[in-house]
């Protein structure tokens, strides 16, 4: 009988990628936006399924980390992405919504990351705080990837979305990327710059170009969402 010979694999073919790629598949990965912003729009994991998280209804418009960072239901946030070494900016959009009081769901791209609410700050359900109290100047916590501080609580910015002041700024560091946030009331995320450190160096910025409720176009006309 003869044997039939066992078929061959193929090899997969050698990835050479460049270092701006790779600046962007790390720094991407960094706190919310670091994290949640950043790393869903680049085609991150899925995260685990939510916690279970307590009924009773959390008031987080008490809490001084959502007044920075809001994340209020049905609101669309548009940012311009910078990759340093490319010509052509691009454009991110993400959607919040508030699948119960104490959760939040930020979705890019048709990936969703989720958030644990509480009034100590606001927590990724996978591990690592993105705001925790106390909001002053100096305070550290532990984020996703790193040692977040807070820098400094009168930072002022220009972006397309317009000129903001008394916003909120972090640095989350590890031993390969570093990312500066900056928060401001009542709109959230406005500008983050993730840097890739070591060998590998690189940076990509991102700018607030729009925020507001979700508008939908139906055959009963536009519906603004009210948010949640």
């Amino acid at each position: 009988m003869r044997m039939r010979p066992e078929p061959r694999q193929a090899t997969p073919a050698p990835t050479n990628s460049s270092s701006v790629s790779r600046i962007v598949r790390t720094a991407t990965r960094v706190s919310l936006l670091s994290a949640g912003l950043l790393a869903l729009a680049c085609g991150g994991a899925e995260p685990p399924p939510a916690k279970t998280v307590a009924s009773a209804p959390i008031d987080d418009t008490k809490s001084p980390c959502s007044e920075y960072l809001p994340l209020t239901g049905d609101t669309v946030l548009s940012y311009v992405t910078e990759v340093e070494g490319r010509g052509e900016p691009g454009l991110m959009v993400m959607k919040v919504s508030r699948p119960r009081a104490a959760v939040a769901e930020l979705d890019i791209g048709g990936r969703v990351r989720r958030f644990d609410i509480s009034t100590e700050g606001i927590r990724h359900t996978e591990g690592g705080w993105v705001l925790k109290q106390p909001l002053v100047a100096n305070a550290e916590f532990k984020g996703q990837y790193g040692t977040v501080r807070i820098l400094r609580m009168d930072a002022s910015v220009t972006v397309p979305a317009g000129h903001f002041d008394a916003c909120l700024e972090t640095e989350e560091r590890s031993p390969t990327q570093r990312t500066r946030t900056l928060y401001c009331r009542g709109v959230g995320i406005v500008e983050l710059e993730a840097e890739a450190l070591g060998k590998q160096a690189g940076r990509e910025l991102v700018r607030l170009k729009s925020h507001g409720p979700k508008i939908e176009l139906g055959e009963s006309g536009v519906t603004v969402s009210k948010g949640q």
